[in-house]
């Protein structure tokens, strides 16, 4: 248990200020730490929270830390998923674990981070105090035991959920009942429409099989009706895909989508479209509803629309996933500022044709997770782009295809990828890269371009020279990262 000590007589000062390169480092260190994400021009809000953020840092022991999402931060800062400003995270073992949205006073955030502290799996020992914790906690969790001394030989995998849980202000509770036989675990959660839900299963003690209680928890905290806000922070958590089906008014082939779920054992929750706040839902175009997708931790592998609601095709949709037949959708990001301020220039889907149209223009096709793709970014591809001797007309991008999908690509096509594009031709040009330097590119460019790169005897060694440079410095750099 941690405790929230107030420091009255010593004071921190101001929260430390953190950077796109220390921010990791700092949040891993600590035991816990509360950081906020704000910025620093056009936000009164983000204003009003430092000044209360700041006050209250000096009298609490958590450290305090603050990031401002602008210019090198932002790419931290879209890591934690902040889309809200301020946003004050606090952090547990380098991990995310509770989230405050908004501007709050001094009082509130010391109340909110008191709270935090306090006790996660809790005795109850009457009905009133019961209903209490019901009445103040979207959802609950009661663990009923026959005995005292049966509840005290599971605390390890109590507390185990309880910590876990308390991310999404569900509270863990238990009590003794002598009329039981075997211990069980209640989970109750409100709809939206504010209906009561209630889920009761055996509690089966395995130290080695934790997290699958887990999951089972946090499924149960899903209620068949709810808002898809208050489902997706949680199917995040499992390591179980789970049957999505989303509707408007009526419920068109759900018998059939319930007879599969229950043959998969798979979690079948009811979304309404009203509830579902984007414009469209990943993987799906305009289609009509109803509209079924699988969603696997971050992941969605959306049914085909154009196909028939039959139990048969739903059968073979969920057997194609579950023999890893399925690719997920990407997410579909929208182009930001920055993006196109960063070298080479990120250019997402909304953006691809109008950024190439009327131009000759070059993209690096690859994944920023993996490693070969950022090495080749920083030690060639950025290089060439940043040449002081581009012509005009010729213009250059990057195309993340972790993130974005753009084009169709066969996969005869090996990454890193070099695609052109004429401005009087949608035929595109591919180039699997297979050498480190510069001038395979610009060789490649040159070929299919009207606007050629032009440079002379001495340009092309010293091009070739920085890229070189910038290799080995980049792969020690890595290495000695490997090495700490």
């Amino acid at each position: 248990m941690f405790l929230f000590i107030f420091l009255a007589s010593t004071v921190q000062g101001i929260p430390f200020e953190l950077s796109k390169r220390n921010f990791e480092n700092y949040i891993q260190s600590k035991e816990t730490c509360l950081v906020m994400f704000s910025v620093k021009t056009n936000c009164p809000y983000c204003k009003d929270h430092e000044r209360e953020f700041t006050q209250l840092s000096s009298f609490v022991d958590t450290p305090f830390a603050i990031i401002f999402c602008e210019e090198d931060n932002v790419e931290t800062c879209e890591k934690q998923h902040i889309q809200v400003m301020p946003t004050t995270i606090l952090f547990k073992k380098g991990e995310q674990y509770r989230v405050l949205f908004g501007m709050h006073d001094y009082g509130d955030i010391k109340n909110w981070l008191n709270d935090m502290y306090l006790p996660t799996y809790v005795e109850i020992k009457t009905q009133k105090d019961l209903e209490t914790y019901e009445t103040l906690n979207y959802g609950t969790v009661l663990a009923t035991f026959p005995s005292r001394e049966v509840a005290l030989s599971h605390d390890d995998i109590m507390n185990f959920i309880a910590e876990d849980i308390k991310r999404f202000k569900q509270q863990f509770l238990w009590i003794v009942n002598a009329t039981i036989q075997t211990p069980t675990l209640t989970v109750r959660t409100l709809d939206n429409e504010k209906e009561v839900h209630t889920v009761t299963f055996p509690l089966i003690y395995n130290k080695e099989k934790k997290q699958d209680l887990l999951n089972l928890v946090l499924m149960a905290f899903i209620p068949v009706m709810v808002n898809k806000n208050i489902a997706e922070p949680i199917l995040e958590q499992l390591d179980t895909p789970v049957l999505m089906y989303y509707y408007t008014t009526r419920m068109t082939k759900a018998t059939i989508l319930k007879k599969v779920a229950q043959k998969y054992r798979l979690k079948l929750p009811f979304l309404t479209s009203q509830a579902q706040k984007d414009s469209s839902l990943p993987g799906h175009g305009d289609g009509k509803y109803p509209l079924i997708s699988i969603t696997y931790k971050r992941d969605i592998f959306p049914f085909d629309e154009t196909m028939p609601i039959t139990e048969e095709n739903i059968i073979e949709f969920v057997e194609s996933f579950l023999a890893d037949e399925l690719t997920p959708v990407k997410l579909a990001r929208k182009s930001q500022d920055w993006y196109l301020e960063k070298n080479p220039p990120i250019i997402t889907a909304d953006i691809f044709e109008s950024y190439k149209k009327g131009v000759d223009s070059a993209f690096l096709f690859c994944g920023s997770s993996t490693p070969s793709c950022v090495e080749y970014i920083e030690t060639t591809f950025a290089p060439i782009v940043e040449l002081k001797t581009l012509p005009e007309g010729l213009k250059f991008g990057f195309v993340d295809i972790d993130q974005d999908d753009v084009i169709d690509i066969d996969k005869k096509w090996q990454y890193p990828l070099i695609v052109f594009f004429k401005s009087d031709s949608k035929k595109p040009h591919f180039l699997s890269i297979e050498t480190t330097g510069p001038v395979e590119v610009i060789n490649f460019i040159n070929k299919h371009s009207t606007t050629k790169i032009l440079l002379s005897t001495e340009e092309v060694e010293s091009l070739v020279k920085d890229c070189k440079t910038k290799l080995e410095a980049y792969r020690i750099n890595q290495h000695n990262k490997d090495e700490l």
